[in-house]
């Protein structure tokens, strides 16, 4: 017979020394932890790769905008400056040709047609152009 009281139990003579399972849990949180900070640096990765792709895209598109506007500007200035250039040209040639001096300029004939109340070269009654009694003051 065993002497329980001897201090050697037969139970503890056979079973080694148990793990420090605080220990061991211990280092599981940690590893836990280390994967879940690591998976998360590189979401976080990810996610600044995304934002900064969407950001060129859109930089991108502003761009091609702003040069789009700016051929459009060029284009309207340069159809402004052909038509400033023409009117200068008929301006010019009008002033060359004699101008206004030349349009009023004209035959007695002409002025007697006018000063009677008809046209200066058709000989129609002004008041034809202006509407009855206009010219002549007659109705």
């Amino acid at each position: 017979m065993t002497n329980y009281n001897s201090g050697f139990s037969p139970i503890t003579q056979f079973l080694t020394d148990s793990p420090n399972y605080g220990k061991v849990g211990e280092l599981a949180v940690k590893d836990y932890m280390a994967q879940q900070g690591t998976a998360m640096t590189a979401d976080g990765l990810v996610d600044k790769t995304d934002i900064e792709a969407d950001a060129r895209e859109k930089i991108a598109k502003h761009e091609a905008e702003a040069i789009k506007a700016r051929g459009a500007a060029a284009g309207k200035a340069a159809m402004w400056q052909g038509i400033g250039s023409a009117a200068g040209s008929i301006g010019s040639s009008f002033a060359n040709s004699g101008g206004f001096n030349r349009i009023f300029e004209g035959t007695p004939e002409a002025a007697q047609n006018v000063a009677s109340g008809y046209s200066p070269g058709l000989g129609v009654p002004l008041d034809a152009y202006f509407g009855p009694g206009s010219y002549s003051g007659k109705p």
